[in-house]
């Protein structure tokens, strides 16, 4: 014979520990528009994390206004702390590591490595801003002067 009331507990135990996850769920979103020195272009970009700690799936939208729109990146994060994290996944196509420390409140630096062929470092740096808005600084390819370009914009964070 079945043993439905046992069945039913287990039933409810996994339904429970569903929602308990999703209680715990984070999501940071944030958008922003960058001017390019180097092409004198408005690049739109948005980005996505979200998941349970430690970890968290990180998604990234670019948009050239006037031009293509590109996934730009498709990451597996962890927060070792409040204050510091990894990245490993795809930055514009290409597998890289990237890391995001926030050594004070307002501001954050972080750093992206990729496309292992060429090279490719950019460093970024935010300083939050009142009513959730932030001064977003890229420098991108450092090193690279064929291919160096930086970036200022602003943004906001959700």
């Amino acid at each position: 014979m079945v043993d439905t009331i046992g069945e039913t507990r287990k039933t409810l135990q996994a339904a429970g520990n569903v929602i308990r996850a999703v209680g715990r769920t984070n999501v940071v979103a944030g958008t922003g528009v960058l001017y390019r020195s180097r092409s004198a272009q408005l690049n739109y970009e948005t980005n996505v994390s979200m998941g349970v700690d430690p970890f968290y799936l990180h998604l990234g939208l670019n948009d050239f206004v006037g031009g293509t729109s590109a996934l730009s990146s498709f990451q597996q994060g962890y927060r070792f702390n409040p204050n510091l994290e990894a990245r490993l996944g795809l930055f514009y196509s290409k597998p890289g590591l990237g890391l995001d420390w926030q050594p004070v409140e307002p501001l954050r630096l972080s750093t992206e490595f990729y496309d292992l062929n060429a090279r490719r470092l950019d460093l970024l740096g935010s300083v939050s801003l009142p009513f959730a808005m932030k001064l977003m600084l890229r420098a991108n390819h450092v090193g690279n002067q064929s291919l160096g370009d930086s970036s200022v914009g602003i943004g906001i964070g959700y």
